[in-house]
């Protein structure tokens, strides 16, 4: 209980690392301790700028075909991975600036996704900090 009360009281960079660890903490006690440090491992490959290759990333294949010629358009692609409920929800997103493939912020609701955009046999996407959807090109 000592430990909580220490972790309650962080601020700054230390109260991400707090709810981090109560984070595992939980996961351990409801899940084991194999699934809780499996769950870490992802996310600091998610989020920590990391390995975003592993089964911690939602994904999907896509096929090459669809990204040559004019490309794949990115809120469906967005709406298909379930980053967006709907093209509008997805427009709204890009047009604030919410939106990146990869580690560009995308402004373009008309935007395409194109075999450039795909890095070591996938694209990234990403909305705001914390959703993330992987895109397997094959």
């Amino acid at each position: 209980m000592d430990r909580v009360r220490e972790l309650e009281s962080a601020e700054g960079k230390a109260i991400n690392d707090a709810k981090a660890q109560l984070a595992f903490e939980v996961t351990r006690l409801v899940h084991g301790e194999a699934e809780a440090q499996r769950c870490l491992d992802g996310a600091k490959k998610a989020f920590g700028g990391g390995d975003v290759t592993g089964d911690s990333i939602p994904s999907a294949s896509l096929a090459a075909a669809d990204l040559e010629g004019e490309g794949a358009g990115l809120l469906s692609l967005m709406v298909g991975a379930k980053l967006a409920s709907s093209n509008g929800e997805a427009r709204r997103l890009v047009q604030g600036g919410g939106v990146r493939i990869g580690d560009a912020v995308v402004k373009d609701i008309a935007r395409k996704v194109t075999a450039g955009d795909v890095t070591e046999g996938y694209v990234l996407l990403r909305v705001g900090k914390k959703k993330l959807f992987r895109y397997d090109v094959s």
